[in-house]
């Protein structure tokens, strides 16, 4: 079900018909241009809609089991199951790997920007593999099994390389995925203790000409850190929700809670 705001209330846009669960839902579209296709992925079947809930793809993979994570990027798509990971293009199936570990969330460096198309895989063994075509290019040790990445700055950063991933006993990192090996930016210890991050994401929410880190964390804990002169994080902003909800997805301003 899509929704929309009217007047300050919200309005259904569309809803399609009931269906198996959705795994994942993503935005997509042609590059360099608003991304305003929706894409989700549903047992081994990935469906595209417009914005205003007009369905314009069904493609039913080769995927033995149910797809866990999901990237667009243009006509590329990639897609994981728990172990599998698989990539196509123009729906036609272009490359395969199968993980040592657990795939917890997958990612593309911007291709719009790097020229190279390099999948990430992060893996619950905490590690994040950095793949070329079907062969593993090499790995990154992270401080904790790596439950989300994103882009940072939602573009890649300065070099289109800067990758950020979150863990699921809460700590937080910048990564620059090179060529040839990867690159430590900055890493943020969990010493609060609070809980696992689930979402990450990058806007201006305090409206001064640059990005803020949005991250969410499964014990409800919203945060907002932003950048001083050497580039390193500083938390702005913290807030709790409700005890027993955790924070599943954020986009921007746009966050959803669901209970647990």
């Amino acid at each position: 079900m899509c929704f929309g705001v009217k007047k300050g209330e919200a309005v259904t846009v569309f809803k399609t018909l009931p269906g198996q669960k959705i795994a994942r839902l993503e935005l997509g579209g042609v590059l360099n241009t608003p991304q305003e296709k929706i894409f989700i992925a549903a047992g081994s079947e990935i469906r595209g809609f417009t914005k205003r809930g007009k369905q314009f793809l069904s493609f039913e993979t080769n995927l033995t089991e149910s797809i866990k994570a999901m990237h667009i990027s243009g006509s590329d798509l990639f897609l994981s199951a728990s172990y599998i990971y698989n990539h196509y293009c123009d729906c036609k199936d272009q490359h395969y790997y199968l993980s040592g570990d657990k795939i917890n969330d997958i990612i593309c460096l911007p291709v719009e920007r790097v020229s190279r198309i390099t999948p990430v895989l992060a893996c619950q063994d905490r590690v994040l593999r950095v793949l070329q075509g079907s062969d593993l290019m090499y790995e990154v040790e992270v401080p904790g099994p790596p439950t989300v990445l994103a882009l940072h700055n939602g573009n890649g950063g300065d070099s289109g390389e800067d990758l950020l991933f979150g863990t699921s006993d809460g700590k937080l990192g910048l990564i620059q995925i090179t060529t040839s090996s990867p690159i430590q930016k900055w890493e943020i210890r969990n010493e609060k203790k609070r809980g696992g991050i689930l979402c990450v994401d990058s806007f201006d929410i305090v409206s001064d000409g640059v990005k803020d880190l949005l991250v969410g964390r499964d014990d409800g804990m919203v945060e907002v850190y932003s950048f001083d002169n050497t580039n390193e994080p500083v938390l702005r902003f913290d807030q709790q929700e409700h005890e027993q909800e955790s924070l599943k997805t954020s986009s921007a301003y746009k966050i959803s809670w669901s209970t647990c």
